[in-house]
This record gives C-alpha cells, sequence and structure tokens, in this order.
C-alpha cells in the first residue's frame, strides 16, 4: 500500500521486494509481516532488517543509514533496546502500529 505522507510502500518482507521499491524510485519501506506475528513460522520485521540491508548493498551498492531510501521496521519492537538494535542494523527507525495509525490520521 503505497502512502503519500511518506512516498513509501509497506513491505512483505522477502528482500526482493525492497529492491523493487528502491528501482521505482522510492522514499523507503516499512518492514512488516502484518500481523502475521499469530502465524508460526512468519518472521517480524526486525528479524529480516540484516537480509535486506545486505542485499541492497550488494545488489544496488547502499549503504545505510541512507537518506534517499529509508529503512522503518514494523515488527519485533517490543522496547526502546530493539530501536537502538534496529537503527544499529541499518533501520532508519524502529516503529510500531500505534505510530502509523496516528500518523495516517494526520493526514
Amino acid at each position: 500500500m503505497k502512502s503519500d505522507l511518506f512516498n513509501e510502500i509497506w513491505l512483505i518482507l522477502p528482500y526482493q521486494d525492497a529492491l523493487e521499491a528502491y528501482d521505482l524510485g522510492l522514499a523507503g519501506v516499512v518492514l512488516s509481516n502484518h500481523g502475521g506475528r499469530q502465524l508460526d513460522f512468519a518472521r517480524s520485521g526486525i528479524e529480516v532488517l540484516v537480509e535486506v540491508v545486505r542485499e541492497l548493498k550488494a545488489r544496488r551498492g547502499l549503504s545505510f543509514p541512507n537518506e534517499k531510501f529509508q529503512l522503518f521496521v514494523d515488527g519485533g519492537v517490543r522496547r526502546a533496546t530493539d530501536v537502538i538494535k534496529a537503527i544499529a542494523l541499518g533501520a532508519t527507525a524502529g516503529i510500531g502500529v500505534a505510530l502509523c495509525h496516528q500518523l495516517s490520521i494526520r493526514s
């Protein structure tokens, strides 16, 4: 789902989607499993972050943090230390669903 607010796309976890979003000229992606935490085998956004950063670096030459293509993590963020870990791994920020709802109401 494309957001006019950020010009970003929600990502359904495979790193190939992040590559496509970059190729389409989007400003970034939100790594999310869209509530897939109910499934035992669904990875959270923070778990797939390392793979996305690695593939964007290898295939598109990007390094993170990156102002032109940003990575946000929605999922796997339960406490402040998780946000710090996400940023250390290359994310712009770790966010939760509540923040996304607040931002969508303001637009």
